[in-house]
């Protein structure tokens, strides 16, 4: 049990780190609260300056599939 737990809390402090800046705070939020479409739209304002990084990218590719939007996943 103090393994499962252990575990359990690493993955926690892991993804808690892997949230990039300020930006996408409000985004990260609502993916890891499995909000995928409200993640999207956070995400995809992002992407509007075209300056934001591949993390950016790579979760709204990960919210397009979490959804079974598979080509919009592809896009990104």
């Amino acid at each position: 049990m103090k393994n499962i737990f252990t575990t359990f809390l690493l993955i926690v402090i892991i993804n808690s780190g892997f949230s990039q800046n300020k930006n996408t705070e409000k985004a990260d939020l609502l993916f890891e609260s499995y909000q995928y479409v409200d993640a999207i739209k956070e995400y995809l304002k992002l992407t509007e300056n075209k300056t934001e990084s591949p993390y950016v990218y790579k979760q709204l590719a990960d919210c397009y599939f979490t959804i079974f939007d598979n080509e919009k996943a592809l896009k990104w």
